[in-house]
């Protein structure tokens, strides 16, 4: 089995990085954000913790 790769960011970093990963994606695509901030915020959030768990931003 494979270890998981390190990021060596934190937790709070990552979800930022999520965040303006999805934001950004909304701006040059056809697609849109959820308009309820909390869902889409949920979402966010869960990437980040998949990415500092896992080791990759994996949907959660």
């Amino acid at each position: 089995m494979q270890e998981t790769p390190s990021t060596g960011k934190s937790l709070e970093e990552l979800i930022s990085r999520a965040r303006r990963m999805a934001q950004r994606y909304a701006e040059i695509s056809a697609y849109s954000l959820n308009p309820d901030q909390e869902v889409w915020e949920g979402i966010v959030r869960g990437i980040g913790r998949q990415a500092h768990t896992l080791g990759w931003p994996y949907c959660p």
